[in-house]
């Protein structure tokens, strides 16, 4: 995680032992500070910003290149989907 304004790194998640694709992060309602991660290791991991460990490993067996949780916003995925990179 970073600070946005200095660049300065402010935390490493670490458990993805692959490249990580795509990080998605929900700012509102009850699940608020949730960040979930996908990555070529074959994994989703959601993260709480106060937590040093994942909360929540969903193994999928094969790269993933985008990430979009249930408790994540409506709001457009800041991650391209697959269609949109044809």
């Amino acid at each position: 995680m970073f600070n946005l304004k200095t660049g300065e790194v402010i935390r490493r998640f670490k458990g993805h032992t692959g490249m990580v694709n795509c990080v998605d992060v929900q700012r509102g309602g009850a699940a608020q500070g949730l960040i979930a991660s996908a990555s070529d290791d074959g994994t989703v991991r959601v993260w709480s910003e106060d937590a040093k460990e994942e909360i929540e490993v969903v193994e999928l067996g094969f790269p993933i290149t985008t990430v979009r949780a249930l408790f994540l916003s409506l709001a457009p995925s800041p991650c391209p989907s697959p269609a949109s990179r044809r």
